[in-house]
């Protein structure tokens, strides 16, 4: 309508003949099973827009552009370095307590990427809260990962960070320690932020776990390899307990 207060929606054929649909289906409707409402809270609170999950969602190519970076060292990280990045397997990756942390704020947030201008924005607890249970039963390591190993040592972890060989400090700072080259998180959070076991898998096959990230494959998969990355984790550890 013209001149009146009625808003005018400027809805097609096509967009009517979906919303009848969609009434229509209201009828019929099922329970979501735990995946379904992941999906239906991450749309509805728009998550897509920014993350991928499943192979839905993330940032468009043409919206790309408006996700900036602070430092021309992220330019080496490639989509990495300005891009949020994808859920899948989060509720392997995250702890509850960061997941918290990042959703909602608690202790102070979970920012761990300084060198993107797009920040996470922050949600109501009662909204965001059920992912922090709802991740951790839906998302698993693949089974063709392993990530078990002996126990190791704080020393050797410290020597593995440093070590030419290994060179985790070229991308990686640990606590005081910056890195010498890309703007890699530190990873003195690592401990407080990751499951062990999907650091431990991580490390070991990269490309696998994380898919497309820019992470060299550095630990053979042997049971030296595994006690190598447990050294480093419980370094890890003592960094981020000072």
């Amino acid at each position: 309508p013209s001149g009146g207060a009625i808003p005018f929606y400027g809805l097609d054929e096509v967009q009517k003949r979906a919303i009848s649909a969609a009434l229509r289906r209201l009828d019929s409707r099922k329970e979501f099973d735990l995946k379904a409402e992941v999906d239906w809270r991450m749309k509805r609170l728009n998550c897509y827009a920014c993350h991928e999950r499943g192979g839905v969602g993330g940032a468009e190519m043409a919206r790309e552009v408006y996700f900036g970076f602070t430092s021309k060292e992220a330019l080496a990280l490639g989509r990495w370095g300005n891009l949020p990045p994808s859920l899948d397997g989060i509720g392997a990756k995250l702890t509850p307590d960061w997941m918290g942390r990042v959703l909602f704020g608690e202790k102070g947030g979970g920012a761990v990427r300084p060198y993107m201008m797009a920040r996470m924005p922050l949600y109501r607890e009662e909204e965001v809260k059920p992912f922090q249970q709802q991740f951790k039963k839906i998302d698993k390591l693949p089974k063709s990962v392993s990530s078990g190993g002996k126990k190791g040592s704080a020393q050797e972890g410290a020597a593995l960070f440093q070590s030419e060989e290994k060179n985790c400090q070229s991308c990686h700072g640990a606590g005081a320690i910056e890195s010498s080259g890309m703007p890699g998180m530190n990873l003195a959070l690592s401990p407080d932020r990751l499951e062990n076991d999907w650091f431990k898998a991580f490390l070991l096959h990269p490309q696998t776990v994380q898919r497309d990230i820019p992470m060299p494959d550095v630990f053979e998969d042997t049971p030296d390899g595994r006690q190598a990355i447990q050294s480093l984790w419980e370094y890890l550890k003592e960094v981020a307990a000072r």
